[in-house]
């Protein structure tokens, strides 16, 4: 699999920007690589895994708010043979 491009930080509308997104998207050098992600699809805990292994990481969301605390939420889909994998900065305010 080989990164084909990262999008730039987006402020997500009609969120008072406390969040902005950027998008990273991978192609597939194989068959079994798609069935590889398209099977970490299942579940929340098989995508997070999936996602580690590539070096995202998603930061734990404390439950009490910390003003101006940033933190970085990681999710993935599949857009026929590429591999979105979306970055989401939440600005705790």
């Amino acid at each position: 699999m080989r990164k084909y491009m990262s999008t730039g930080y987006a402020w997500i509308p009609d969120n008072d920007n406390i969040e902005k997104a950027q998008l990273h998207i991978y192609t597939f050098d194989n068959k079994d690589e798609r069935f590889e992600a398209d099977a970490a699809l299942e579940d929340y805990k098989s995508k997070q895994e999936y996602l580690s292994n590539l070096g995202y990481v998603s930061d734990p969301i404390p439950v009490e708010s910390i003003a101006g605390a940033t933190y970085t939420h990681y999710n993935m889909h599949l857009a026929g043979n590429f591999l979105i994998i979306e970055e989401s900065v939440i600005i705790d305010v």
